[in-house]
């Protein structure tokens, strides 16, 4: 755990550099630019992933289509593999699912502005890793283009900051029209007929009228308007525990996970988890592999296995993956998709 703390505090060093530049950048007028720090190859590198995101109205309930001009509530879910919750969020905030302030997070200049602060809940407990939600409130999308850039980091913790794109597939790109359209053709004036001498004026003529205009505007063809498919569902970790703060090495102790279904509109079947520890950690009296047949909308499920601490000095917090395989149906068309997620057991 030594070893593990010393390479933080120099990663925390690394992100106040940076920081530091950044702020000077800015009193001189220049616009900062967020740049990646280089550190030695033993310090801890951040690992910011997007988990999933939802476009939702004031209600809460899911957007299918984004027009331009339209404004709507922007909810993701972040985690960083390469901080644990007590090195970034202070004592006072560590609340399970809480609003927590010690985390900036600022919308970048894109195809979307949002006039509210956002808000930070904190999904992650003291000894897991990083894992938090963002929501923004009626973000306006203009149009131009559909990527949304976000900047997290909590400098005073030593959580460098970091920018992630997000494509919204929700949003409907306008239809590009020809630079040079082509001109209209006039036709030439035709000259009038003159009179029949002898005869008098020639007489108006109208056309018949054609029965098939009627018969033509009732067989136009409606286009029904294409709705995009709804957005994948996402299997995700909501929560595990491991009977305390710490195992002690060589003991046994129950792991238990559970996960959720992230869509509020589809159910994912034929649900296959793989359990894989690394050094220092083993599965005892069990397979790695569980089947589960469905998870509903926003449901959960758990699954509790027993793990032996084998007391190994390779590492004082060993990683568990959680990988998950599913599908789902949607437009009646079976979809397949897989996910993993990175435990850490402090030992």
């Amino acid at each position: 755990m030594k070893q593990y703390r010393s390479s933080h505090t120099a990663f925390r060093i690394g992100s106040r550099i940076l920081a530091g530049t950044l702020a000077v950048s800015t009193a001189f007028g220049a616009m900062p630019q967020i740049a990646h720090a280089v550190f030695a190859q033993d310090q801890m590198f951040s690992q910011l992933n997007l988990l999933t995101y939802e476009v939702l109205t004031s209600r809460g309930d899911s957007v299918p289509t984004w027009k331009s001009g339209r404004k709507y509530d922007v909810r993701m879910i972040v985690k960083n593999a390469g901080f644990l919750t007590s090195d970034v969020v202070p004592a006072e905030e560590l609340k399970y699912k809480g609003v927590i302030s010690c985390i900036d997070v600022d919308m970048l200049h894109c195809g979307f502005t949002c006039a509210n602060k956002p808000e930070v809940r904190l999904l992650s407990k003291e000894h897991e890793q990083l894992k938090i939600e963002i929501t923004f409130l009626d973000v306006k999308w203009h149009g131009e283009k559909n990527a949304l850039s976000v900047s997290i980091g909590a400098p005073k913790t030593g959580l460098p900051y970091e920018t992630i794109d997000v494509e919204v597939s929700q949003c409907v790109m306008p239809q590009s029209e020809p630079d040079n359209p082509p001109s209209p053709v006039i036709p030439d004036p035709q000259p009038e007929p003159e009179p029949d001498p002898g005869y008098g004026q020639i007489p108006d003529y109208t056309p018949p009228s054609s029965s098939n205009d009627d018969e033509d505007d009732d067989n136009e063809t409606i286009v029904p308007e294409v709705k995009p498919a709804a957005a994948a569902p996402n299997l995700i970790i909501e929560k595990y525990t491991y009977g305390g703060q710490s195992v002690e090495a060589g003991s046994t102790f129950p792991l238990t996970i559970e996960f959720i279904n992230t869509s509020k509109t589809h159910r994912v079947e034929n649900i296959v988890m793989s359990v894989q520890t690394a050094e220092g950690l083993s599965i005892t009296n069990a397979s790695n592999t569980s089947y589960f047949e469905s998870l509903g909308p926003r449901k959960t499920l758990s699954k509790t296995l027993d793990i032996r601490a084998l007391g190994t000095e390779q590492s004082s917090s060993p990683t568990i993956t959680v990988s998950f395989q599913y599908d789902y149906i949607d437009n009646n068309v079976r979809s397949e998709r897989t996910s993993s997620e990175t435990l850490s057991i402090p030992v």
